[in-house]
């Protein structure tokens, strides 16, 4: 079986059982003409052993006029997601690195602004949760878009031109988001969008 996974061009980590003829087999059990196969992904939360890195964008201001921010417990909920089926990711969020940016004097400010954004086109793939229109978001997501990062957006936006022409793939909700982590998908169309870009 573990060969035929090899052939196929499976990633190590993606397959970790499988049944022959409808009877549950080892991965080294050998294969003989007329088998039928049936090969499974991870169950929530399988541990992939891949290193990649992850920035996490989203609406801070949003559209308030005050000096204020929206909550933020969307990034709590995407790391922890993240974490749970790639143990070994690396996360960039701006807000665990910058919590009381809105307090900045102005150089401050200014500078981390742009730093953030300049690194969102330097990870493997960034993850945008729009619940409402952000223009932070939107040059993260351009910049990652620029740099071939694979670019996921959770929002009800989807007519927008600013997600439809960024984004890679666009989520309706936190919930699908999360199962396309789990079932690991998400680090397979990482790798794909990859191989696409260095294919001449």
């Amino acid at each position: 079986v573990s060969t035929l996974v090899t052939h196929l061009g499976i990633p190590e980590g993606f397959v970790n059982a499988a049944a022959v003829n409808n009877q549950a087999v080892p991965l080294d059990t050998p294969l003989h003409d007329g088998d039928e196969i049936s090969l499974f992904p991870p169950a929530a939360g399988g541990q992939f052993h891949h290193t990649f890195h992850v920035f996490i964008a989203g609406v801070m201001q949003g559209q308030r006029h005050d000096d204020q921010i929206e909550a933020q417990d969307y990034r709590r909920q995407i790391t922890q997601a993240l974490r749970t089926s790639y143990p070994h990711v690396t996360i960039t969020d701006p807000w665990a690195l910058h919590p009381n940016s809105v307090h900045y004097d102005e150089a401050t400010a200014r500078k981390t602004f742009l730093t953030m954004t300049q690194r969102a086109g330097q990870v493997d793939a960034l993850i945008a949760y729009l619940p409402q229109v952000s223009m932070g978001t939107a040059m993260e997501m351009w910049e990652a878009h620029q740099n071939n990062v694979f670019v996921v957006a959770v929002t009800p936006f989807v007519h927008h031109w600013a997600i439809r022409f960024t984004a890679d793939l666009i989520l309706p909700t936190l919930d699908e988001l999360f199962e396309l982590l789990a079932n690991g998908r998400f680090h397979q169309l990482i790798q794909q969008k990859k191989e696409n870009t260095q294919t001449p």
